[in-house]
Protein backbone atom coordinates (compact mmCIF):
# COMPACT_ATOMS: atom_id res chain seq x y z
CA UNK A 1 0.00 0.00 0.00
CA UNK A 2 2.44 2.63 0.71
CA UNK A 3 5.36 1.42 -2.28
CA UNK A 4 3.48 3.65 -4.70
CA UNK A 5 4.26 7.05 -3.20
CA UNK A 6 7.20 6.30 -1.40
CA UNK A 7 8.40 9.93 0.34
CA UNK A 8 12.04 10.31 0.07
CA UNK A 9 14.56 12.11 1.78
CA UNK A 10 18.41 12.74 0.21
CA UNK A 11 21.70 13.90 1.96
CA UNK A 12 22.63 17.21 3.70
CA UNK A 13 22.49 17.66 7.62
CA UNK A 14 18.68 19.06 8.16
CA UNK A 15 18.91 22.50 10.00
CA UNK A 16 15.74 21.94 12.46
CA UNK A 17 14.23 25.35 13.71
CA UNK A 18 10.87 24.17 14.72
CA UNK A 19 9.42 22.63 17.36
CA UNK A 20 7.36 19.69 15.80
CA UNK A 21 7.85 16.32 17.03
CA UNK A 22 10.04 13.84 15.18
CA UNK A 23 10.96 10.26 14.98
CA UNK A 24 13.98 8.81 13.68
CA UNK A 25 15.08 5.45 13.12
CA UNK A 26 18.44 3.95 12.57
CA UNK A 27 18.52 -0.01 11.65
CA UNK A 28 21.76 -1.57 11.45
CA UNK A 29 22.70 -5.34 11.74
CA UNK A 30 24.02 -5.03 14.98
CA UNK A 31 21.37 -2.37 16.43
CA UNK A 32 18.04 -0.51 15.73
CA UNK A 33 18.33 2.80 17.62
CA UNK A 34 14.92 5.25 17.75
CA UNK A 35 15.28 8.77 18.41
CA UNK A 36 12.23 11.29 19.27
CA UNK A 37 12.79 14.95 18.64
CA UNK A 38 10.89 18.05 19.66
CA UNK A 39 12.50 20.62 17.62
CA UNK A 40 16.34 19.74 17.16
CA UNK A 41 16.42 18.50 20.51
CA UNK A 42 16.79 14.69 21.46
CA UNK A 43 13.92 13.90 23.73
CA UNK A 44 13.92 10.57 24.30
CA UNK A 45 16.12 7.36 22.79
CA UNK A 46 15.38 3.77 22.72
CA UNK A 47 18.28 1.07 21.35
CA UNK A 48 17.54 -2.59 21.17
CA UNK A 49 20.52 -4.76 20.06
CA UNK A 50 20.47 -8.32 18.39
CA UNK A 51 21.16 -10.00 21.34
CA UNK A 52 19.80 -7.42 23.80
CA UNK A 53 16.40 -7.58 23.52
CA UNK A 54 14.16 -6.15 26.03
CA UNK A 55 11.48 -8.49 27.40
CA UNK A 56 9.08 -5.95 29.70
CA UNK A 57 5.70 -6.53 27.90
CA UNK A 58 6.45 -10.24 27.30
CA UNK A 59 3.94 -12.77 28.49
CA UNK A 60 5.26 -16.12 30.50
CA UNK A 61 4.05 -19.37 32.18
CA UNK A 62 6.50 -19.52 34.88
CA UNK A 63 6.94 -21.52 38.10
CA UNK A 64 7.79 -20.49 41.48
CA UNK A 65 10.68 -21.55 42.80
CA UNK A 66 10.82 -19.63 46.10
CA UNK A 67 8.50 -17.61 48.13
CA UNK A 68 10.04 -15.46 50.53
CA UNK A 69 7.90 -14.06 53.26
CA UNK A 70 10.40 -11.90 55.02
CA UNK A 71 10.40 -9.67 51.58
CA UNK A 72 6.94 -10.40 50.34
CA UNK A 73 7.39 -11.60 46.81
CA UNK A 74 8.19 -15.05 45.59
CA UNK A 75 11.28 -15.64 43.14
CA UNK A 76 9.98 -17.29 39.35
CA UNK A 77 11.34 -19.69 36.41
CA UNK A 78 10.55 -17.86 33.44
CA UNK A 79 12.89 -19.59 31.57
CA UNK A 80 15.47 -16.55 31.22
CA UNK A 81 19.06 -15.98 32.53
CA UNK A 82 17.86 -14.41 35.58
CA UNK A 83 14.57 -15.46 37.80
CA UNK A 84 12.00 -12.21 37.99
CA UNK A 85 10.39 -11.54 41.11
CA UNK A 86 6.74 -10.45 42.09
CA UNK A 87 5.57 -8.54 45.02
CA UNK A 88 2.80 -9.46 46.67
CA UNK A 89 0.85 -6.20 45.43
CA UNK A 90 1.33 -7.68 41.87
CA UNK A 91 -0.65 -10.46 42.24
CA UNK A 92 -3.74 -11.05 41.19
CA UNK A 93 -6.66 -13.47 43.10
CA UNK A 94 -9.00 -15.54 41.01
CA UNK A 95 -12.31 -16.58 42.51
CA UNK A 96 -11.62 -19.21 44.91
CA UNK A 97 -8.70 -17.02 46.41
CA UNK A 98 -11.14 -14.00 47.13
CA UNK A 99 -13.44 -16.09 48.58
CA UNK A 100 -10.60 -17.45 50.70
CA UNK A 101 -8.81 -14.47 51.56
CA UNK A 102 -12.58 -13.29 52.78
CA UNK A 103 -13.06 -15.90 55.69
CA UNK A 104 -9.59 -14.46 56.94
CA UNK A 105 -9.60 -12.21 60.26
CA UNK A 106 -10.46 -8.56 58.75
CA UNK A 107 -8.51 -6.68 61.54
CA UNK A 108 -5.66 -5.90 58.83
CA UNK A 109 -6.52 -4.15 56.33
CA UNK A 110 -4.73 -4.10 52.75
CA UNK A 111 -6.71 -2.86 49.59
CA UNK A 112 -7.36 -5.05 46.95
CA UNK A 113 -9.33 -5.13 43.52
CA UNK A 114 -11.93 -7.93 43.62
CA UNK A 115 -15.21 -8.85 41.21
CA UNK A 116 -18.31 -9.22 42.31
CA UNK A 117 -20.99 -9.76 39.86
CA UNK A 118 -19.16 -7.88 37.62
CA UNK A 119 -18.28 -4.51 39.97
CA UNK A 120 -15.32 -3.33 41.79
CA UNK A 121 -14.64 -3.71 45.58
CA UNK A 122 -11.94 -3.65 48.00
CA UNK A 123 -11.21 -6.23 50.35
CA UNK A 124 -9.98 -5.79 53.71
CA UNK A 125 -7.74 -9.29 54.91
CA UNK A 126 -3.66 -9.74 56.53
CA UNK A 127 -2.79 -10.79 53.07
CA UNK A 128 0.93 -12.21 52.31
CA UNK A 129 2.80 -13.47 50.06
CA UNK A 130 2.13 -17.05 51.11
CA UNK A 131 -1.13 -17.09 51.08
CA UNK A 132 -1.22 -16.50 47.47
CA UNK A 133 1.61 -18.73 45.64
CA UNK A 134 3.24 -21.92 46.73
CA UNK A 135 6.26 -22.99 45.71
CA UNK A 136 5.72 -25.14 42.27
CA UNK A 137 2.69 -23.43 41.56
CA UNK A 138 2.85 -22.11 37.97
CA UNK A 139 1.78 -18.09 37.14
CA UNK A 140 0.48 -16.72 34.05
CA UNK A 141 2.74 -13.79 34.29
CA UNK A 142 3.99 -10.20 32.25
CA UNK A 143 7.26 -8.34 32.87
CA UNK A 144 6.92 -5.01 33.86
CA UNK A 145 10.71 -4.23 34.32
CA UNK A 146 13.69 -4.89 32.65
CA UNK A 147 16.15 -6.29 34.97
CA UNK A 148 18.74 -3.87 36.04
CA UNK A 149 22.00 -4.62 37.40
CA UNK A 150 22.31 -7.70 39.37
CA UNK A 151 17.96 -7.21 40.11
CA UNK A 152 16.51 -9.61 37.92
CA UNK A 153 13.13 -9.08 35.81
CA UNK A 154 9.76 -7.46 38.08
CA UNK A 155 6.81 -9.62 37.33
CA UNK A 156 3.07 -8.86 37.59
CA UNK A 157 -0.08 -11.20 37.47
CA UNK A 158 -2.04 -8.16 36.06
CA UNK A 159 -1.92 -8.45 32.34
CA UNK A 160 -2.30 -5.24 30.22
CA UNK A 161 -2.08 -5.61 26.22
CA UNK A 162 -1.76 -2.38 24.64
CA UNK A 163 -3.67 -1.27 21.31
CA UNK A 164 -3.57 1.89 19.33
CA UNK A 165 -6.15 3.57 21.08
CA UNK A 166 -6.47 1.58 24.51
CA UNK A 167 -5.06 -0.77 26.35
CA UNK A 168 -6.90 -4.10 27.44
CA UNK A 169 -6.33 -5.33 31.05
CA UNK A 170 -8.11 -8.88 30.30
CA UNK A 171 -7.42 -9.88 34.13
CA UNK A 172 -9.06 -6.75 36.22
CA UNK A 173 -13.01 -4.94 35.33
CA UNK A 174 -12.14 -1.04 35.22
CA UNK A 175 -12.70 1.55 32.95
CA UNK A 176 -10.22 4.28 32.78
CA UNK A 177 -8.88 7.20 30.71
CA UNK A 178 -5.54 8.62 29.94
CA UNK A 179 -4.32 11.68 32.53
CA UNK A 180 -3.25 13.36 29.56
CA UNK A 181 -6.33 13.89 27.83
CA UNK A 182 -7.37 17.00 30.17
CA UNK A 183 -11.06 17.70 28.63
CA UNK A 184 -13.56 16.94 30.79
CA UNK A 185 -16.15 17.36 28.38
CA UNK A 186 -13.95 14.55 26.35
CA UNK A 187 -13.24 12.39 29.66
CA UNK A 188 -16.72 12.17 29.88
CA UNK A 189 -17.28 11.25 26.31
CA UNK A 190 -14.64 8.52 25.84
CA UNK A 191 -15.58 6.53 29.72
CA UNK A 192 -19.46 6.32 28.37
CA UNK A 193 -18.06 4.86 24.84
CA UNK A 194 -15.97 2.41 26.42
CA UNK A 195 -18.41 1.10 28.83
CA UNK A 196 -20.73 0.34 25.57
CA UNK A 197 -17.91 -2.03 24.02
CA UNK A 198 -15.95 -2.84 27.00
CA UNK A 199 -16.26 -7.27 27.46
CA UNK A 200 -17.43 -8.02 30.56
CA UNK A 201 -15.03 -8.45 33.44
CA UNK A 202 -12.26 -6.37 32.10
CA UNK A 203 -10.90 -3.51 32.05
CA UNK A 204 -10.35 -1.23 29.11
CA UNK A 205 -7.74 2.33 29.35
CA UNK A 206 -8.05 4.76 26.66
CA UNK A 207 -4.56 5.83 25.52
CA UNK A 208 -3.72 9.48 24.55
CA UNK A 209 -4.00 8.73 20.88
CA UNK A 210 -7.62 7.73 21.68
CA UNK A 211 -8.51 11.89 22.14
CA UNK A 212 -11.12 12.26 18.97
CA UNK A 213 -11.72 8.76 17.96
CA UNK A 214 -14.22 7.23 17.37
CA UNK A 215 -16.44 4.21 18.66
CA UNK A 216 -15.74 2.41 15.31
CA UNK A 217 -11.66 3.09 15.61
CA UNK A 218 -12.18 1.26 19.30
CA UNK A 219 -14.16 -1.47 18.95
CA UNK A 220 -11.31 -2.65 15.45
CA UNK A 221 -8.65 -2.07 18.29
CA UNK A 222 -10.76 -3.94 21.25
CA UNK A 223 -10.77 -6.69 18.89
CA UNK A 224 -7.57 -6.81 17.81
CA UNK A 225 -6.58 -7.46 21.67
CA UNK A 226 -9.28 -9.89 22.01
CA UNK A 227 -8.35 -12.55 19.41
CA UNK A 228 -4.51 -11.59 20.99
CA UNK A 229 -5.62 -12.70 24.52
CA UNK A 230 -7.20 -15.49 23.16
CA UNK A 231 -3.97 -16.79 21.62
CA UNK A 232 -2.27 -16.59 24.40
CA UNK A 233 -4.62 -18.36 27.06
CA UNK A 234 -4.98 -21.16 24.03
CA UNK A 235 -1.16 -20.96 24.39
CA UNK A 236 -0.56 -21.07 27.77
CA UNK A 237 -2.79 -24.03 28.38
CA UNK A 238 -0.84 -26.15 25.83
CA UNK A 239 3.07 -24.93 27.39
CA UNK A 240 4.44 -26.41 30.05
CA UNK A 241 6.51 -23.81 32.70
CA UNK A 242 8.56 -22.10 32.41
CA UNK A 243 8.09 -20.39 28.88
CA UNK A 244 7.10 -18.08 26.80
CA UNK A 245 3.80 -17.46 25.61
CA UNK A 246 4.19 -14.06 23.99
CA UNK A 247 6.46 -11.81 22.97
CA UNK A 248 5.89 -8.13 22.89
CA UNK A 249 6.70 -6.13 19.92
CA UNK A 250 10.17 -5.27 18.91
CA UNK A 251 11.50 -1.09 19.47
CA UNK A 252 9.87 -0.11 15.95
CA UNK A 253 7.11 -0.90 16.17
CA UNK A 254 6.11 -0.34 19.80
CA UNK A 255 7.57 3.13 18.90
CA UNK A 256 5.17 3.38 16.21
CA UNK A 257 2.25 1.91 17.95
CA UNK A 258 2.92 4.18 21.14
CA UNK A 259 4.56 7.60 19.98
CA UNK A 260 3.84 7.90 16.04
CA UNK A 261 0.52 10.31 17.02
CA UNK A 262 -1.11 12.98 15.66
CA UNK A 263 0.52 15.55 17.18
CA UNK A 264 3.99 13.72 14.90
CA UNK A 265 5.34 16.00 12.25
CA UNK A 266 7.47 13.42 10.41
CA UNK A 267 8.79 9.73 11.14
CA UNK A 268 12.37 9.26 9.57
CA UNK A 269 13.71 5.69 8.69
CA UNK A 270 16.88 4.55 6.81
CA UNK A 271 15.73 0.71 6.03
CA UNK A 272 13.47 0.82 2.93
CA UNK A 273 12.18 -2.85 4.12
CA UNK A 274 11.21 -1.62 7.64
CA UNK A 275 9.95 1.69 5.73
CA UNK A 276 7.67 -0.52 3.52
CA UNK A 277 6.58 -2.53 7.04
CA UNK A 278 5.46 0.55 8.95
CA UNK A 279 3.72 2.02 6.23
CA UNK A 280 1.84 -1.00 5.63
CA UNK A 281 0.88 -0.87 9.58
CA UNK A 282 -0.14 2.59 9.51
CA UNK A 283 -2.41 1.69 6.37
CA UNK A 284 -4.33 -0.05 8.69
CA UNK A 285 -4.24 1.26 12.27
CA UNK A 286 -3.75 5.32 11.54
CA UNK A 287 -3.93 5.69 7.13
CA UNK A 288 -4.54 9.61 8.24
CA UNK A 289 -0.75 9.75 8.76
CA UNK A 290 0.82 7.26 6.24
CA UNK A 291 1.93 10.63 4.32
CA UNK A 292 4.25 11.56 7.19
CA UNK A 293 6.85 8.50 7.33
CA UNK A 294 9.73 9.24 5.01
CA UNK A 295 12.82 6.90 3.43
CA UNK A 296 16.05 8.48 3.85
CA UNK A 297 18.38 7.65 1.66
CA UNK A 298 21.31 10.40 2.06
CA UNK A 299 25.18 9.08 1.62
CA UNK A 300 25.32 10.71 5.97
CA UNK A 301 24.15 8.26 8.68
CA UNK A 302 20.95 9.50 9.52
CA UNK A 303 22.13 10.09 12.90
CA UNK A 304 24.75 12.21 11.81
CA UNK A 305 22.88 14.12 9.54
CA UNK A 306 20.18 15.14 12.27
CA UNK A 307 23.19 16.56 15.24
CA UNK A 308 21.81 13.19 16.93
CA UNK A 309 25.17 11.41 17.72
CA UNK A 310 26.68 14.48 19.45
CA UNK A 311 24.07 14.73 21.55
CA UNK A 312 23.60 10.80 22.69
CA UNK A 313 27.34 11.51 23.64
CA UNK A 314 27.11 14.46 25.81
CA UNK A 315 24.21 11.99 27.59
CA UNK A 316 27.40 10.12 28.86
CA UNK A 317 28.85 12.87 30.40
CA UNK A 318 28.41 13.88 33.85
CA UNK A 319 28.52 17.40 33.91
CA UNK A 320 25.93 19.47 32.00
CA UNK A 321 26.46 23.11 31.16
CA UNK A 322 23.90 25.85 31.05
CA UNK A 323 24.06 28.37 28.44
CA UNK A 324 24.34 31.33 31.66
CA UNK A 325 27.61 29.72 32.24
CA UNK A 326 26.30 27.03 35.64
CA UNK A 327 26.04 23.56 35.24
CA UNK A 328 24.70 20.72 36.38
CA UNK A 329 26.19 17.50 37.79
CA UNK A 330 24.41 14.16 37.39
CA UNK A 331 25.77 11.08 39.31
CA UNK A 332 24.32 7.67 38.54
CA UNK A 333 24.27 5.56 41.91
CA UNK A 334 22.72 1.94 42.17
CA UNK A 335 19.76 3.10 43.81
CA UNK A 336 19.71 6.95 43.36
CA UNK A 337 20.61 9.67 41.54
CA UNK A 338 21.55 13.03 42.49
CA UNK A 339 21.70 16.19 40.89
CA UNK A 340 23.42 19.03 41.78
CA UNK A 341 23.46 23.04 40.44
CA UNK A 342 26.03 25.20 40.44
CA UNK A 343 26.52 28.90 39.19
CA UNK A 344 29.73 28.04 37.64
CA UNK A 345 31.09 30.62 34.97
CA UNK A 346 28.01 32.59 35.64
CA UNK A 347 28.70 35.56 37.98
CA UNK A 348 25.80 37.15 37.45
CA UNK A 349 25.11 40.90 38.50
CA UNK A 350 25.56 41.91 41.79
CA UNK A 351 22.65 40.47 42.99
CA UNK A 352 23.06 37.03 44.43
CA UNK A 353 19.63 36.11 44.71
CA UNK A 354 19.06 36.80 41.07
CA UNK A 355 21.99 35.15 39.93
CA UNK A 356 21.03 32.20 41.81
CA UNK A 357 17.63 32.17 40.68
CA UNK A 358 18.67 32.63 36.83
CA UNK A 359 20.95 29.49 37.74
CA UNK A 360 18.05 27.59 38.85
CA UNK A 361 15.61 28.15 36.03
CA UNK A 362 17.77 27.04 33.76
CA UNK A 363 18.68 23.97 35.64
CA UNK A 364 14.89 23.05 36.07
CA UNK A 365 14.15 23.18 32.08
CA UNK A 366 17.29 20.71 31.65
CA UNK A 367 17.01 18.09 34.45
CA UNK A 368 13.92 17.64 33.39
CA UNK A 369 15.17 16.86 29.40
CA UNK A 370 18.23 15.27 30.70
CA UNK A 371 16.10 12.83 33.04
CA UNK A 372 13.61 11.88 30.45
CA UNK A 373 16.38 11.56 27.60
CA UNK A 374 18.97 9.68 30.05
CA UNK A 375 16.06 7.39 31.00
CA UNK A 376 17.06 7.71 34.39
CA UNK A 377 14.64 5.97 37.01
CA UNK A 378 14.12 5.14 41.08
CA UNK A 379 14.62 7.80 43.40
CA UNK A 380 16.11 11.07 42.19
CA UNK A 381 17.45 14.03 44.21
CA UNK A 382 18.20 17.58 43.19
CA UNK A 383 19.85 20.23 44.79
CA UNK A 384 19.01 23.36 43.57
CA UNK A 385 21.21 26.46 44.64
CA UNK A 386 19.74 28.04 48.02
CA UNK A 387 17.33 30.41 47.68
CA UNK A 388 15.90 33.12 50.20
CA UNK A 389 12.87 34.78 48.36
CA UNK A 390 10.11 32.57 48.80
CA UNK A 391 8.39 33.17 45.33
CA UNK A 392 11.52 32.45 43.40
CA UNK A 393 11.55 29.13 44.74
CA UNK A 394 7.79 28.43 43.49
CA UNK A 395 8.96 29.83 40.46
CA UNK A 396 11.39 27.14 40.04
CA UNK A 397 9.68 24.30 41.01
CA UNK A 398 6.73 25.23 38.96
CA UNK A 399 8.93 25.07 36.33
CA UNK A 400 10.56 21.93 36.89
CA UNK A 401 7.46 20.44 37.11
CA UNK A 402 5.81 21.79 34.09
CA UNK A 403 8.97 20.37 31.78
CA UNK A 404 8.51 17.24 33.89
CA UNK A 405 4.66 17.07 32.17
CA UNK A 406 6.03 16.15 29.53
CA UNK A 407 7.57 12.73 30.09
CA UNK A 408 5.60 9.47 29.81
CA UNK A 409 6.37 7.51 32.85
CA UNK A 410 4.85 7.75 35.87
CA UNK A 411 6.26 10.31 38.48
CA UNK A 412 5.88 11.88 41.98
CA UNK A 413 7.53 15.04 43.04
CA UNK A 414 7.55 16.23 46.66
CA UNK A 415 7.69 19.98 47.40
CA UNK A 416 11.28 22.08 46.95
CA UNK A 417 12.20 21.74 50.68
CA UNK A 418 14.06 24.80 52.39
CA UNK A 419 17.20 23.42 52.00
CA UNK A 420 16.22 23.41 48.18
CA UNK A 421 15.87 20.04 47.86
CA UNK A 422 13.63 18.17 45.50
CA UNK A 423 13.06 14.25 46.38
CA UNK A 424 11.07 12.62 42.82
CA UNK A 425 10.54 9.10 42.12
CA UNK A 426 10.42 8.36 38.33
CA UNK A 427 8.96 4.82 37.13
CA UNK A 428 12.16 2.88 36.20
CA UNK A 429 11.21 0.20 33.59
CA UNK A 430 14.74 -0.42 31.28
CA UNK A 431 18.36 0.80 32.27
CA UNK A 432 19.65 4.27 31.81
CA UNK A 433 21.18 5.15 29.05
CA UNK A 434 24.25 5.16 30.58
CA UNK A 435 24.15 2.15 32.16
CA UNK A 436 23.11 0.36 28.25
CA UNK A 437 25.87 2.51 26.77
CA UNK A 438 28.84 2.27 29.22
CA UNK A 439 30.44 -0.40 31.37
CA UNK A 440 32.64 -0.18 34.45
CA UNK A 441 35.89 1.44 33.98
CA UNK A 442 38.74 -1.60 33.96
CA UNK A 443 40.97 1.13 35.93
CA UNK A 444 38.54 2.11 39.21
CA UNK A 445 36.38 -1.10 38.39
CA UNK A 446 33.48 1.26 38.33
CA UNK A 447 34.50 3.83 41.42
CA UNK A 448 35.01 6.87 38.99
CA UNK A 449 38.60 7.72 40.48
CA UNK A 450 41.98 6.04 40.89
CA UNK A 451 44.49 6.44 43.15
CA UNK A 452 46.79 10.16 42.06
CA UNK A 453 50.04 10.10 41.09
CA UNK A 454 51.51 11.37 44.35
CA UNK A 455 49.79 8.89 46.45
CA UNK A 456 50.87 6.12 44.29
CA UNK A 457 54.29 7.61 43.78
CA UNK A 458 54.68 7.19 48.29
CA UNK A 459 53.01 4.18 48.16
CA UNK A 460 55.64 2.73 45.90
CA UNK A 461 58.43 4.53 48.14
CA UNK A 462 56.78 2.54 50.91
CA UNK A 463 57.14 -0.96 49.46
CA UNK A 464 60.69 0.01 48.24
CA UNK A 465 61.11 1.05 52.41
CA UNK A 466 60.50 -2.63 53.42
CA UNK A 467 62.20 -4.38 50.77
CA UNK A 468 65.34 -2.49 51.63
CA UNK A 469 64.65 -2.78 55.21
CA UNK A 470 64.67 -6.94 54.98
CA UNK A 471 66.07 -7.89 51.93
CA UNK A 472 69.68 -8.90 51.47
CA UNK A 473 69.57 -8.94 48.00
CA UNK A 474 71.89 -5.49 46.37
CA UNK A 475 69.57 -4.82 43.51
CA UNK A 476 66.17 -3.48 43.11
CA UNK A 477 64.06 -3.16 40.00
CA UNK A 478 61.12 -1.84 39.57
CA UNK A 479 58.73 -0.89 36.96
CA UNK A 480 55.78 1.29 36.88
CA UNK A 481 53.24 3.19 35.07
CA UNK A 482 55.27 6.04 32.80
CA UNK A 483 53.59 8.84 35.10
CA UNK A 484 54.88 7.08 38.46
CA UNK A 485 58.29 7.06 36.72
CA UNK A 486 58.70 10.31 36.31
CA UNK A 487 57.36 11.71 39.50
CA UNK A 488 60.16 9.33 41.07
CA UNK A 489 63.20 10.46 39.38
CA UNK A 490 61.70 14.39 39.46
CA UNK A 491 59.68 14.83 42.86
CA UNK A 492 60.66 12.08 44.86
CA UNK A 493 63.61 11.53 43.96
CA UNK A 494 65.73 12.92 46.35
CA UNK A 495 63.94 9.92 48.77
CA UNK A 496 64.87 7.44 46.30
CA UNK A 497 68.56 8.63 46.28
CA UNK A 498 68.32 8.27 50.27
CA UNK A 499 67.01 4.84 50.37
CA UNK A 500 70.12 4.18 48.39
CA UNK A 501 72.80 5.48 50.24
CA UNK A 502 70.74 4.80 53.65
CA UNK A 503 70.44 0.56 52.54
CA UNK A 504 73.37 0.56 50.16
CA UNK A 505 71.01 -0.87 47.36
CA UNK A 506 71.24 -0.42 43.70
CA UNK A 507 67.42 0.93 43.06
CA UNK A 508 66.60 1.08 39.25
CA UNK A 509 63.16 2.63 38.34
CA UNK A 510 61.93 1.35 34.85
CA UNK A 511 58.81 2.79 33.26
CA UNK A 512 56.54 0.58 31.47
CA UNK A 513 53.60 1.57 29.40
CA UNK A 514 51.78 -1.62 29.64
CA UNK A 515 50.98 -1.20 33.20
CA UNK A 516 47.68 -0.21 35.24
CA UNK A 517 48.12 3.16 36.85
CA UNK A 518 48.30 1.74 40.07
CA UNK A 519 50.13 -1.56 39.39
CA UNK A 520 53.89 -1.78 39.67
CA UNK A 521 56.58 -5.03 39.74
CA UNK A 522 59.55 -5.43 41.79
CA UNK A 523 62.09 -7.59 41.10
CA UNK A 524 65.02 -8.72 43.67
CA UNK A 525 68.38 -9.41 42.02
CA UNK A 526 71.72 -10.18 43.12
CA UNK A 527 73.63 -8.72 40.18
CA UNK A 528 72.60 -6.57 38.26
Amino acid sequence: MGRKNTAKLKAGLRIISDQKKRILITIAPYETRVALLEGATLAELFIERAAERGIVGNIYKAKVTSVLPGMQAAFLDIGFGKNAFLYVSDIFYDQEEYERILELDEEHTRPYISEDKKKRRRISAPVTIDDLVRKNQELLIQISKEPIGRKGPRATTHITLPGRYIVLMPTIQHIGVSRRIQSEEERNRLKELIKKIAPPAMGVIVRTAGEGKRETDFERDLQMLMNLWNRIKLHSERMAAPSLIHQDLGIIYRVVRDSFTDDTAELIIDSEEEFHRITDLIEVISPELRNRIKLYEGRELLFDAYGIESQIDSLLHRKVWLKSGGYICIDEAEALVAIDVNTGKFSGGKDLEATVFKTNMEAAKEIANQIRARALGGLIVIDFIDMQKKENQERVFKTFTEYLSKDRERINVLELTELGLVEMTRRRVRQSIGKTLTQPCPYCNGDGVILSETTMAIKVLQELRKLCMFTSKPNITIRVHPTIASNLTTEMNEVVQQLRKTYRKNIVIHPDEKLHFEKYNIELLDSE
